[in-house]
């Protein structure tokens, strides 16, 4: 069987080489943002915004990161779906998200920690060679 549909290694370590090359603003969403207009499903209000992260190459497919991350003063009734990231502090481009297996709650406001390490983004295709 041929390897159709499979990269070679440098191509998918290149991908990784331009991902880690962009600024990455964490964000938080209500919503999946894949599911319709990111910015629609970004939380915000309060003095919510998008955190500038650092990354650590963990692998030739994976950045993981490096500090961690924290949203102070969410506001009341928050609910926390996914942790995503974007090229720009305001607008941009989504590079990545993840969706939280439970939504975190916030009834009464309160902060979303993201702590060093625990989140990794990679590229999970096919590799040949």
């Amino acid at each position: 069987m041929a390897d159709e549909g499979r990269f070679a290694p440098w191509v998918v370590k290149g991908w990784m080489d331009d991902v880690e090359a962009i600024d990455k603003y964490l964000a938080l969403f209500a919503d999946d943002p894949l599911a319709g207009d990111p910015l629609a499903a970004e939380i915000v209000g309060g003095i919510y915004a998008r955190q500038l992260s650092s990354w650590t190459r963990s692998s030739d497919y994976a950045l993981t990161l490096a500090a961690g991350v924290l949203w102070r003063s969410l506001v009341p009734g928050t609910v926390v779906r996914a942790v995503g990231a974007f090229d720009a502090a305001f607008n941009g481009n989504l590079l990545f998200r993840t969706l939280l297996v439970t939504p975190v709650e916030y009834p009464s406001g309160g902060t979303y920690p993201l702590p060093a390490g625990e989140y990794v983004v990679g590229l999970d295709v096919p590799v040949t060679g």
